[in-house]
């Protein structure tokens, strides 16, 4: 089955061609024989040498008959935007070929580039005193710009030769990770030093980035002024006047939530536990008289455990700083609703305002309809005197014209006392609500909704 999916793989896949060297590192249990540190370019002829160990690469015979430990790398930093996808091949199909015949890199390498983050895979069936044990660990990732690396290696037990492959993003830590491994020259014997080592740079990153993050629910928690009970001024999300835009900061704890999801300590935990189990059954398989690599193995164990307690110091800050960071979010979307409800309340006390000022106006209107009654009994009496009663024909102005002005006048000044009564009545009445309306009214210091209202 695994020949049938490397086949389909292969011929499914588009070759891109990436700048490509090697690195072997010769490490000898004597300490009189220096350690050797071997590195150049390689085109794409002279890494089917390499794999083949051909031509320039055929091992020189030598009078020492003390066998080192070796590491044998085929490096790449790769600068096209989808090296890292499951249909481009970054290496010849033939070196895959090659390689893949003389059990140099394992095919799973091509099964785990469909995976997103971190995986580890260890192959311990045929891992033995003669086995060959083989490692596949990847950091993947969809977005094109996120640092990304992969190694497959191949170690067998027999020849004390550990032979892979490591592909790295351009722009990442591998120049770091690989002048590491060159100054761990003497482990170089131990398959697990290359992942120790990334594992190492990877938690130094993790680290940095927990940091980061906590940094910014610092921020967060001085702009709602949750930490010391008090805003600070520098905040960037504070501004000169004591306010906060809460839509930018609501987008700011949305960012720092999905970074905090990111790369979380707990995937590297379960790494690391997966190595662990790894490394043990290497080390179970290491022959008794070499002692150098069992030495090795130990130190190697050693630092893997004290990566563990690392990580899980990492989880512990990751779980203070998300809940943390939900408090913020509670509290931010408590202090959305206070100033939500306070706006609804301003509104419906304005609105209460406006109705009073309505019915108010209602009244005036009323006063002059109340107007209107003032002429009409001048008018009506006038309509009376244009009877026949008065003869205004032979312009003789009749003895009883003082009728006209004796009603005219005292009907008036009645409906007047009687209108101006009831106006200072329906004043005062109108008073008196708004009086009890203001009452019921918010102060003005408690209009100001909040000290973070814009």
């Amino acid at each position: 089955m695994e020949e049938s999916i490397t086949k389909e793989f292969l011929l499914s896949s588009k070759y891109v061609a990436e700048s490509t060297s090697f690195l072997e590192l010769s490490a000898f249990s004597n300490p009189n024989i220096a350690d050797s540190i071997l590195e150049g370019r390689l085109n794409r002829t002279e890494i089917g040498y390499w794999i083949r160990r051909e031509k320039q690469f055929t091992p020189q015979s030598s009078a020492n008959t003390i066998k080192p430990d070796c590491l044998r790398l085929l490096v790449q930093e790769t600068i096209h935007p989808k090296a890292f996808d499951k249909e481009i091949l970054t290496l010849p199909e033939e070196t895959w070929a090659d390689a893949f015949e003389k059990s140099i890199l394992s095919p799973k390498a091509f099964e785990l580039a469909t995976c997103p983050g971190v995986v580890a895979w260890a192959d311990m069936s045929s891992c033995g005193t003669n086995g060959v044990f083989k490692i596949v660990m990847q950091w993947g990732s969809s977005k094109v710009t996120s640092s990304k690396w992969i190694i497959n290696l191949s170690h067998d037990m027999r020849s004390r030769e550990t032979v892979g492959f490591f592909k790295s993003t351009s722009g990442g830590n591998s120049i770091q990770i690989l002048r590491r491994l060159k100054d761990c020259v003497s482990q170089a014997g131990n398959p697990f030093l290359l992942p120790t080592i990334i594992m190492h740079e990877e938690l130094n990153h993790i680290g940095e980035r927990q940091r980061a993050i906590r940094r910014e629910v610092r921020k967060v928690e001085d702009a709602l002024g949750l930490r010391n009970g008090v805003q600070v001024s520098t905040n960037p999300y504070t501004f000169i006047n004591g306010n906060v835009d809460f839509d930018f900061l609501n987008r700011e704890i949305v960012e720092t939530s999905a970074q905090l999801l990111k790369r979380t300590p707990k995937i590297y935990l379960e790494i690391l536990n997966d190595l662990e189990s790894a490394m043990s059954v290497y080390g179970a398989a290491i022959p008794s008289e070499r002692e150098h690599t069992t030495k090795n193995q130990v130190e190697l164990m050693s630092i893997l455990k004290f990566q563990q307690r690392r990580v899980q110091a990492m989880a512990r800050y990751h779980q203070v700083t998300t809940s943390r960071l939900d408090i913020q979010i509670n509290a931010l979307y408590n202090l959305i609703a206070q100033k939500d409800n306070k706006l609804n309340y301003l509104v419906a006390t304005e609105s209460r305002r406006i109705a009073a000022a309505s019915k108010y106006e209602s009244s005036a209107m009323r006063t002059i309809s109340i107007l209107g009654v003032v002429f009409l009994p001048g008018t009506f009496v006038a309509s009376v005197l244009s009877t026949s009663f008065f003869d205004f024909q032979a312009a003789v102005v009749s003895p009883l014209f003082w009728v006209y002005w004796a009603v005219t006048i005292p009907l008036t000044l009645i409906v007047l006392t009687v209108w101006i009564f009831w106006y200072r009545t329906n004043k005062r009445a109108h008073l008196e609500m708004d009086k009890r309306l203001e009452e019921s009214m918010p102060s003005s210091a408690e209009r100001k909704i909040s000290p973070y209202n814009n």
